[in-house]
């Protein structure tokens, strides 16, 4: 868009203009009434919103390879900009990310330190960053794809970042966060442990509130869905 003064400016230009609104929420509709949108699907839908309902919160998309995570992430992504919410999609990898409009890192998105030692402590340096830190403040919703890719510790600067940022104790400082992924993919780095242990306790899988995170599992296969 022309004339952008700040993220949060670039943001709402982009995708808060009403015509642009109407057009995802077409775009929604027409996912959500095609034969592919399954109960599946509609039990995730309705994860997310209770998590909103709520003040926030974590909560989790699972499946393996081609059950249509990204194609869900990417539906859900469409509604919530229609309903002119501000939502971020991050990813551990470029790679991953480069698969959503206005996807970014998650070192990126909070500013945080690369730890290739250690000693090195895990912090964002959001601080440094007005127009990020405005943006974050006034974001709805965070989608985090290959979540268990990603090391609990650069999670957890994260939160503080947003915590810090929103002038709140919450676990999630009032955002929805939704991991997408398997845990049964790509695990995260770990430095000098090559333990089952030390790689489940640099998961997300770690934090002490998830068993109590609510959850959709994809199974019915999307990519590949005409393929017997």
């Amino acid at each position: 868009p022309q004339n952008v003064s700040t993220e949060l400016n670039r943001e709402r230009l982009l995708y808060q203009d009403a015509t642009m609104q109407r057009e995802l929420m077409e775009q929604f509709t027409r996912i959500q009434q095609s034969p592919t949108w399954h109960d599946e699907f509609a039990a995730a839908f309705a994860m997310v919103q209770n998590v909103q309902a709520q003040g926030g919160g974590h909560c989790v998309l699972q499946g393996s390879g081609g059950v249509g995570k990204t194609h869900f992430a990417k539906a859900l992504t469409m509604y919530l900009r229609a309903q002119g919410q501000i939502v971020r999609i991050a990813a551990p990898t470029a790679l991953a990310a480069t698969l959503y409009d206005g996807g970014m890192t998650i070192h990126d998105l909070f500013k945080l330190n690369v730890v290739k030692e250690r000693h090195e402590e895990y912090t964002s340096f959001i601080h440094k960053n007005p127009q990020r830190k405005e943006l974050l403040r006034e974001c709805n919703v965070i989608i985090l794809d290959e979540a268990f890719n990603m090391n609990i510790n650069n999670y957890a600067a994260a939160i503080e970042a947003l915590q810090d940022i929103c002038g709140t104790n919450h676990e999630t400082a009032h955002k929805t966060i939704c991991f997408i992924g398997d845990e049964r993919q790509i695990a995260p780095i770990v430095m000098d442990d090559s333990t089952e242990r030390g790689t489940f306790e640099a998961s997300i899988l770690s934090l002490p509130n998830w068993p109590t995170i609510p959850k959709v599992r994809l199974t019915k296969p999307f990519r590949n869905k005409d393929d017997p």
